[in-house]
Parts: C-alpha cells; structure tokens; sequence
C-alpha cells in the first residue's frame, strides 16, 4: 500500500484525530518533564512532537482536568471526522470564560507549566 507525502513525513509519529489523542501527547510529556527532571524542549525532542501543537492544544487538557462536566459536554459535540482546531478554540473560549476555576488533588501538581495559558491556569493568573 502507497503512504501518502504527509504519512511518510509523519514517520512513526501518530497524527492527532481526537481530543484523547491530544490529552495524550499532552500528558506523555508532562510526565516525562516531571519523572525525569528534563527540560521541556528535551522533553519535546525525545517524543517527537511539535512544541506549537502542544501549546495550540493545551486548552484541550486543561479544560479536560480543570472543568470535566464541561469538556465531556463540549466532547459530546466532537464528530468522529471533527476539526481539532475549532475544538481547540471552542475549549479555549471555555477557558476564557471562567479563567479562575480551581483545580483538585492531583491536578494541583500540574500547575505553572510555561506551556499552559494564563487563562486556563489560575497558577499563572
């Protein structure tokens, strides 16, 4: 079977499709800046990923821990062939609107990272 440009270009990388993929990748290195102490670019360079699709799509994960009820509703809306950026946009407009919310337990070790925005993170605001 003949890979497209983009495949090829892609390599072993996954594309993200769904906001899960992007709460994955997300979440892949968070973890990997916090259980190794490496620095976020390294953190980047090792997995692979574009630090700008990270940042763009950070609304994403944040609003998926800071306010669940809301993205398992915005997520409902999602269609399997779904663009992830109006998601993106439309998880971010969320955000906007209730830049205070707090988070609980174990998200409270995630706070303050450089890559999450100041209106998603009550940390940075």
């Amino acid at each position: 079977m003949k890979q497209s440009k983009k495949a090829k270009k892609m390599g072993r990388n996954k594309r993200v499709k769904t906001p899960e993929d992007s709460i994955e990748r997300y979440d892949m290195v968070l973890q990997l800046v916090s259980t190794q102490k490496i620095s976020n670019s390294e953190a980047y360079a090792r997995l692979n990923v574009d630090r700008n699709r990270i940042v763009i799509q950070a609304p994403i994960s944040e609003l998926a821990k800071a306010n669940p009820e809301v993205y398992s509703a915005l997520r409902a809306t999602f269609k399997r062939k779904g663009n992830i950026k109006r998601f993106t946009d439309e998880c971010r407009a969320f955000c906007e609107k209730e830049p205070n919310r707090k988070f609980n337990g174990k998200e409270k070790k995630m706070r303050g990272h450089f890559w999450t925005s100041a209106k998603c993170n009550p940390a940075l605001s």
